[in-house]
């Protein structure tokens, strides 16, 4: 066994997808929770393919996920409606040194 000095680093990230929502028999919708989670699949895939020989693998943990319809300013859960809103916060060890989060 090795001793090393060395951590993995965090980011976090918060974001809200929007979607349409519309009656769950339609086609005229955009799940919003589907949205979220195919990007966060697509992120998973594209960081953790960074690893480090110590520190091993990055990793991202999906830490919050509610996801609902926007009904006075708060996200309830319709069972008749397709989800307009998924709030999201994923939490990102990275083992890559130069993986940094970027503000937008």
């Amino acid at each position: 066994m090795n001793i090393a000095n060395c951590h993995k680093g965090l980011i976090e990230i918060e974001f809200m997808v929007h979607g349409k929502a519309a009656h769950s028999a339609s086609y005229k919708s955009k799940n919003a929770i589907l949205i979220a989670a195919d990007s966060i699949k697509s992120l998973k895939m594209k960081v953790e393919k960074h690893k480090h020989p110590t520190l091993g693998r990055t990793t991202i943990n999906l830490a919050y996920l509610l996801g609902g319809t926007l009904v006075n300013s708060s996200i309830e859960k319709r069972l008749n409606l397709v989800p307009d809103r998924a709030q999201v916060t994923l939490e990102i060890r990275p083992s890559y040194p130069k993986m940094r989060a970027k503000m937008t």
